[in-house]
């Protein structure tokens, strides 16, 4: 998985991608407080013009700090929407993608085997019901 950025030839284009760098590295690093609020500063051309990115960035955030299920079913579609994009590149190397992306799918194994766990004792539980009802 690779979270995409635009190249850029402008100053200001060059901030942006510098805003989506940092926000991502909170996101890897879980540091959630800092991601949020430096999400929420982005402004609005940013926020559209790394649409895709960002959609991808609040999934991920969500599944890894969330452990939100929803999100672990978003994560495909998300990923599949970023990596469209025209000119797509890492985010310089900085932090390694193959980190992310295993980060990712850890995560949904956890959520798979929690909904396992939970799917497994609520089967327990109504065989234990129907024992007692037939019994």
């Amino acid at each position: 998985m690779f979270v995409p950025c635009r190249l850029h030839t402008t100053a200001s284009n060059g901030t942006k991608q510098s805003r989506m760098e940092k926000l991502l590295r909170y996101l890897n690093d879980n540091d959630a407080d800092k991601w949020q609020k430096n999400r929420e500063k982005l402004d609005d051309e940013t926020k559209a013009y790394y649409a895709e990115d960002l959609s991808l960035m609040d999934v991920l955030n969500d599944l890894w700090n969330g452990q939100s299920e929803q999100a672990a079913t978003l994560y495909f579609g998300c990923y599949e929407k970023a990596a469209k994009i025209t000119s797509p590149v890492s985010v310089k190397g900085k932090i390694p993608l193959s980190q992310i992306r295993d980060k990712a799918d850890q995560s949904i194994i956890n959520l798979l085997e929690a909904s396992k766990i939970k799917f497994l004792s609520a089967g327990h539980c109504w065989t234990a019901f129907r024992h007692r009802i037939s019994g």
